[in-house]
C-alpha cells in the first residue's frame, strides 16, 4: 500500500492541474472585459474591390484594350482547360 500512495503522491506533484502547465498560473474567472478597440472596427478590415472597381482598375493599368487582353486570356484559359480535360480522360491515348 505504501508504494501506490508514494505513486500517487508523485504523480499529483508531475500534474497540478488538468489543461494546465507548471508554468502557468490560474486565471481568475472574474476578469474585466477586454478594452475597447482604439480604431473603429471598420478601419482593420479590408473590403474586397468591386467588380466595377476591378474593371476601371484593370482600364487605368491596361489602357483602352484591356476588354481584348482579358479575352485573349480568357480565351487561352479555356484552351489549355480543354486540352487537359482532354488529355485525363478515361482513354486518352494522346500523351
Amino acid at each position: 500500500m505504501r508504494p501506490t500512495a508514494f505513486l500517487a503522491a508523485l504523480w499529483l506533484a508531475a500534474f497540478p492541474a488538468f489543461g494546465q502547465t507548471a508554468g502557468q498560473t490560474p486565471v481568475p474567472e472574474t476578469t474585466a472585459p477586454p478594452a475597447e478597440p482604439k480604431l473603429p472596427l471598420a478601419a482593420m478590415r479590408h473590403q474586397q474591390p468591386r467588380r466595377e472597381e476591378v474593371e476601371q482598375l484593370e482600364q487605368e493599368r491596361l489602357g483602352p484594350k484591356a476588354q481584348q487582353i482579358q479575352k485573349q486570356q480568357g480565351s487561352e484559359v479555356d484552351r489549355l482547360y480543354e486540352d487537359v480535360m482532354r488529355r485525363s480522360a478515361p482513354g486518352a491515348s494522346g500523351q
